[in-house]
């Protein structure tokens, strides 16, 4: 039973989130992709070319996702902008 929690909960962290870093001070945040999605195809159709924007809660420097594709195949990875 421990071994199949374990799989499923790597199994959904994987999946489920989205990994974001801080472009200033470099705090990781997992944000749910569901979350990530909603606010990307609120946005996709202004500006489909930036990842959906996040604020970091302890130094408010900006989100960056480590890797996000969207809807219209557009990837996003933390080392374009490093």
């Amino acid at each position: 039973m421990k071994k199949k929690k374990k799989q499923l909960l790597k199994n959904f962290d994987s999946n489920g989130v989205v990994h974001y870093i801080c472009l200033e001070c470099g705090i990781k945040e997992k944000i749910p992709k569901e979350v990530v999605q909603f606010l990307d195809a609120g946005d996709v159709a202004f500006d489909p070319e930036n990842a959906p924007q996040f604020d970091c809660e302890k130094c408010g420097g900006e989100m960056y996702p480590e890797y996000y594709k969207n809807i219209l195949g557009h990837e996003f990875r933390i080392s374009d902008r490093q």
